[in-house]
């Protein structure tokens, strides 16, 4: 015997109940039993938990199920198997949770990457991962456990399908972090994602800093010439410095961001003049061009140098290298690449040039 389960007593009336057949063609003369008991009252329970099992794993082998149903039956009488109650009482909450196809993880996704499991896949089973545009799939598909990343803020999902069988998505937060930063020289207006070397033709820049769901900001000022400077911002503040003393300056900015903690962004502001990076179309499906463009007067660009472009994927490694170009542009191929962001960094001369590329299939 391997388990038990509840049953009535046969000898005595209102104790386990049932439906019988109509009239006198069932064992009693009404529609319904009262004294229904025995192993005829116990085996349709445990039958009803192995369909409720199956009902959420249908990959589950026969052995599966008779193991899953012995190793978690309540104990009964003497610790562990005996021969009155066998592994112990049939219990249906523990059986299916035991099996239950589903994916764990937290409610959150960031930057950085989270991890989420499939619990209870069958052996060789095919994984197909799936999720919300804000969210990245950083592993390969198939793969679990599997680790997503933010690529957009605001709330998600992800779900999975295994042998073709789609389970139900879990919504979770997607805690893109990608500080806006605007910066401000001689009254014009540009705006510049984090990491990027801004070269500055104007003494003073402005900087108003902004992220959904961030109240303040904690900043420190370098200036090359040793001084240090620190504060905190609020949400939309804005703050002023200045390069007279100094050749370059590097701007930190740090806040927490909920669940995934403290991020820190950085700056670098070199005085002179300025090139740019221009990628269209951006968001790119297959093609993009990338132009070098001169946003001072003041600053001319050498079409006899030459200059190194690298793409490095949203994992930031190495994805593809060009060197010794000539001329403003260059065509950027993105056909069979994984959706998400990546980064392009340009040497020209003695400057460093970086931009966003945002690839969608």
């Amino acid at each position: 015997m391997d388990l038990v389960a509840p049953t009535g007593d046969v000898n005595s009336d209102n104790n386990v109940s049932t439906t019988d057949r109509m009239g006198n063609l069932g064992e009693d003369s009404g529609n319904y039993m009262d004294n229904f008991g025995g192993t005829s009252a116990a085996c349709p329970q445990v039958s009803g938990v192995a369909a409720l099992m199956l009902s959420v794993n249908p990959f589950l082998t026969e052995a599966e199920v008779r193991t899953t149903l012995q190793q978690t039956a309540t104990d009964m009488g003497a610790t562990g198997f005996d021969n009155t109650f066998g592994y112990g009482r049939v219990n249906a909450h523990a059986a299916v949770h035991e099996v239950h196809l589903h994916i764990t993880g937290p409610s959150y996704v960031c930057t950085s990457g989270t991890t989420f499991i499939l619990e209870n896949p069958p052996d060789g089973a095919t994984i197909e991962w799936n999720h919300s545009s804000n969210i990245y799939r950083d592993s390969p598909q198939g793969s679990n456990p599997c680790t997503f990343s933010a690529v957009g803020y605001g709330n998600g999902w992800i779900s999975a399908t295994v042998n073709g069988v789609e389970l139900p998505r879990i919504d979770v937060f997607s805690e893109y972090t990608n500080l806006s930063g605007r910066f401000m020289e001689r009254g014009s207006i540009l705006w510049r994602t984090l990491y990027t070397v801004n070269t500055i033709s104007a003494d003073e820049v402005t900087v108003e800093v902004s992220e959904p769901g961030v109240s303040s900001f904690d900043w420190s000022l370098e200036y090359s010439n040793g001084t240090v400077y620190w504060g905190t911002l609020s949400d939309g503040a804005t703050m002023y410095f200045n390069l007279v003393t100094a050749d370059d300056v590097h701007f930190e900015v740090s806040y927490e961001k909920g669940e995934c903690g403290e991020v820190t962004n950085n700056y670098h502001f070199i005085k002179g003049n300025r090139l740019s990076l221009a990628i269209a179309p951006n968001p790119t499906t297959g093609e993009a061009t990338l132009v070098i463009k001169s946003e001072s007067e003041e600053k001319d660009f050498d079409d006899n140098a030459e200059w190194n472009m690298e793409i490095y994927n949203p994992m930031q490694a190495l994805k593809t290298k060009k060197t010794k170009l000539k001329g403003r542009s260059t065509t950027i191929q993105t056909a069979g690449w994984k959706e998400g962001v990546y980064m392009v960094r340009v040497k020209y001369k003695d400057e460093i040039l970086t931009g966003k590329l945002i690839v969608k299939r």
